[in-house]
């Protein structure tokens, strides 16, 4: 009976080394294959499964507008890049049937200073949504850094004519600033383009800005023009850099005489 009782235990036990190493086995088999996957880091990334997806991009602006510059990559041709407003409206949309196309170039509208507006860089495939990505500007931000350079030309025997100022600027926001220039002394304005070309200044940059040709006009009476008196002076007049719509970008004081 002792006897018995020996073989089962030692049966038992046998039975269950056998199942400890073979649960052992298992457990090292799957971990060895765990271990010869490439890890997910950063550089070592998931690759994208989007047919096209948004890279980066960049606001710039020309003499036509304002735009957004849009990088994007892509596995299939063609695809439709729109830009949106935050309504879903199309301010500009670019098909890309060709690399060369890239990067691509959408308008934000004409000549005009953009101030805290929400879009929208969406791309498209056959009708589907591949990628967008919504974009906060905040808006062209203008110092005047100087103030220089008054030129005036001769139009009487006692009169002189506008024709220039040279002023230096610096756009520190994140938009192009499409800008006029307005002078007001003597119960007299001027109002003039900043660049001869209709250029912005771009974001973070410093440029100067020179002046159209322009006849004062007496305040308060539209339509009439006020001939410039040779040695006349302005004091503490006020010189506004304007946008398009006439808002004020920035402003400062100047003293100048008018020599011809």
């Amino acid at each position: 009976m002792g006897i018995e009782i020996t073989v089962k235990k030692l049966s038992l036990y046998i039975l269950a080394v056998t199942l400890i190493i073979t649960i052992g086995g298992c457990i090292q088999k799957d971990t060895t294959s765990i271990s010869n996957e490439t890890p997910v880091t950063k550089n070592n990334p998931v690759p994208s499964q989007k047919i096209a997806e948004i890279m980066d991009y960049k606001i710039s602006g020309d003499s036509m507008g304002p735009y957004i510059l849009v990088n994007v990559s892509f596995k299939k041709l063609p695809i439709t890049v729109y830009l949106l407003d935050e309504y879903g409206g199309i301010l500009d949309s670019k098909t890309v049937k060709n690399v060369r196309e890239l990067p691509i170039r959408l308008y934000l509208g004409r000549q005009i200073n953009i101030f805290n507006e929400w879009d929208v860089i969406q791309v498209r495939y056959n009708g589907q949504t591949t990628d967008e990505r919504k974009i906060f500007i905040r808006g062209p931000e203008v110092k005047i850094l100087k103030v220089y350079s008054w030129y005036f030309s001769k139009s009487g025997e006692e009169t002189c004519l506008f024709d220039d100022v040279r002023i230096l600027v610096k756009n520190d926001g994140d938009a192009p600033a499409y800008i006029k220039i307005r002078i007001i002394g003597n119960d007299m304005e001027l109002i003039s383009g900043g660049d001869i070309c209709g250029c912005p200044v771009l974001p973070n940059e410093t440029k100067t800005l020179s002046s159209s040709a322009g006849f004062f006009k007496r305040i308060g009476n539209q339509g009439t023009y006020a001939l410039l008196p040779k040695g006349l002076t302005f004091d503490n007049a006020t010189l506004q850099l304007l946008g398009p719509k006439g808002e004020i970008l920035a402003s400062t004081t100047v003293s100048f005489k008018v020599t011809c």
